[in-house]
């Protein structure tokens, strides 16, 4: 169809039945800018207009969209030319518009993809206990210990006391936080260095409030459960944890 010879077609026929843009316009309950616009080949009129409009021009609809009278000879012919470029046109329109769709939806996805990734990459979640990339060292003064590894997180305690041997000891049970970034970016190589602790990044545990006897223990029990577990739930705590460090300087590991 061509837009501005059924355009200037309004036009005529409009002007052939005297009619003003406004008039026009009150008759099809449109704006008289619309009828402008149409003439002016600036849009088309709505398919729901077709029909109303040509009954007030005189025309048929067939004649509309060829923007000419067409004569009876032609009109199959020219009927079947305007179906086939309605059709064409929408064609063109729908795949447009998938277009735009299936580019919205990539661009959505990629977003979606990213925010997921970096959600899961940077959720922490309890380290199991490795003895090659976790230590356990105190000072001369025995006052401080410092839990060492040789990727980066997050060290948790919480402590107890605890009757062993009719004995009142200390215990520390710990657990190291980390994310699946902190591991995939570290050295799969890389272990303590015994010999030069700085390797290793360190937060200070102070056994304050505790035995002199105390010990060390890594855990991947939520330490919420162990701060309110029995005397009975806590010694199977304890054999499920692995002991670290003793208050005599011994490094244990199970």
């Amino acid at each position: 169809m061509n837009q501005e010879k059924i355009g200037k077609f309004i036009y005529e026929c409009r002007k052939e039945k005297k009619l003003s843009q406004r008039e026009l316009a009150e008759k099809l309950k449109v704006s008289d800018r619309s009828i402008s616009n149409w003439e002016n080949a600036k849009n088309m009129p709505d398919l729901s207009l077709f029909k109303p409009l040509c009954e007030i021009l005189d025309i048929t609809v067939n004649d509309l969209m060829s923007g000419e009278k067409v004569e009876k000879e032609d009109y199959q012919e020219k009927f079947e030319e305007n179906m086939v470029n309605v059709v064409s046109k929408a064609s063109k329109k729908n795949k447009g518009l998938n277009i735009f769709l299936w580019t919205y939806l990539i661009i959505i996805s990629i977003i979606l993809i990213f925010l997921l990734s970096t959600i899961c990459l940077n959720f922490e979640f309890t380290q199991p206990y490795d003895e090659n990339n976790m230590q356990i060292v105190s000072d001369d003064t025995n006052e401080y210990l410092s839990f060492y590894s040789s990727f980066s997180g997050t060290v948790n305690f919480v402590t107890r006391n605890y009757i062993e041997n009719n004995q009142n000891i200390g215990l520390i049970f710990i657990n190291y936080q980390s994310s699946i970034l902190n591991l995939l970016t570290k050295d799969k190589n890389s272990v303590i260095d015994k010999d030069n602790l700085k390797c290793g990044n360190t937060i200070d545990l102070r056994p304050a409030n505790l035995p002199l006897n105390y010990k060390v223990y890594y855990t991947d029990i939520k330490l919420s459960e162990i701060s309110n577990a029995s005397e009975k739930e806590l010694e199977n705590i304890i054999k499920k944890s692995h002991l670290m460090y003793e208050n005599n300087n011994e490094l244990l590991r199970n």
